[in-house]
């Protein structure tokens, strides 16, 4: 792909908001030619609340404010994700948005069904 165009890299910008797994995919695709399937619900909650610790540990209070748009990014395509985005948009602290978080992706991980065999 890049030798077809002779760029020397990809930018990924905006894309990253609220899907960080974006680069590593990039990177696979640009090594391999394959396209990585999408990282499960529950991946990507995982990994807001993990964003959410860090911007609370980093900035405090302050973060705790600024991680209600970045939870936003992350809550999108998937059932029940419009009431999440609700609540997170109103968090009053880490452990309340931790609490929500855990009890969406033990919900993903209900409702989840494994894929369909080949016929």
């Amino acid at each position: 792909c890049l030798e077809l165009t002779q760029a020397d890299g990809v930018m990924c910008a905006r894309g990253t908001l609220g899907y960080p797994f974006l680069v590593g995919e990039i990177d696979h695709f640009l090594r391999t030619g394959e396209k990585l399937p999408d990282p499960a619900i529950a991946e990507r909650l995982d990994c807001a609340k993990e964003h959410l610790r860090g911007l609370w540990e980093y900035k405090g209070k302050r973060g705790l404010y600024q991680s209600r748009k970045h939870m936003a990014w992350y809550t999108k395509g998937f059932s029940g994700a419009k009431e999440l985005r609700d609540r997170l948009s109103r968090l009053e602290s880490v452990e309340e948005g931790c609490t929500l978080l855990d009890e969406a992706i033990a919900k993903s991980q209900a409702t989840s069904r494994p894929p369909l065999a080949p016929v």
